[in-house]
């Protein structure tokens, strides 16, 4: 069974650096999976290796618990609108005679609708990854951190002491009890 619990926040800072690749990997992977969907073309690895830092950078910041995500927010939009831009910018450029289809399908930086709508889910789904992921990881280092360990255990064998009264009893149960019983010296007249 699962049990959620709060963590304090010294815990989620530890998790900050693991989280923060994870959602590197899922918002490139969303980007490309976005701008791919609406026809865009992409730029090589290099480029997206380096837009996987910046997210990477960001990641620490967010899941780190310095910025709150509603803030941040805005700005993954934003940022998922820029790198489409550099994206088109550092694209293999458009073979000799070709170019006039751009300018005739593409908006501003090759912004068409169906692009500016993949771009926004795709921020829409990194921000509820990272709202996730943040969470996540918080419990999982909670669980993982040691707890106070129990007080180490006296070596050597140790003695119980004996109650006084478990001896005296047992001294008048060493007595002799077989024979008659005895009768006092002088009975009472």
């Amino acid at each position: 069974m699962l049990i959620v619990r709060r963590v304090p926040r010294c815990a989620a800072r530890g998790a900050a650096p693991v989280g923060a690749g994870l959602a590197a990997a899922e918002t490139v992977t969303a980007f490309t999976v976005a701008h791919r969907a609406a026809g865009g073309v992409l730029p090589g690895v290099e480029a997206l290796l380096a837009v996987a830092l910046l997210v990477y950078g960001a990641g620490l910041l967010v899941l780190g618990r310095r910025a709150r995500l509603r803030s941040v927010l805005p700005g993954m939009v934003v940022a998922q609108l820029a790198v489409h831009a550099a994206t088109i910018a550092l694209s293999p450029a458009s073979p000799r005679g070709h170019a006039h289809h751009e300018v005739a399908t593409g908006g501003v930086a090759g912004l068409t609708g169906p692009m500016v709508a993949a771009h926004l889910a795709a921020a829409l789904v990194t921000a509820l990854a990272w709202s996730l992921r943040r969470r996540a990881v918080e419990v999982l280092v909670a669980w993982s951190a040691p707890g106070a360990l129990p007080a180490p255990l006296r070596c050597g064998a140790a003695r119980m002491p004996v109650p006084l009264r478990v001896w005296s009893a047992w001294r008048r149960g060493a007595a002799a009890t077989r024979g008659p019983p005895t009768l006092p010296a002088r009975l009472p007249a």
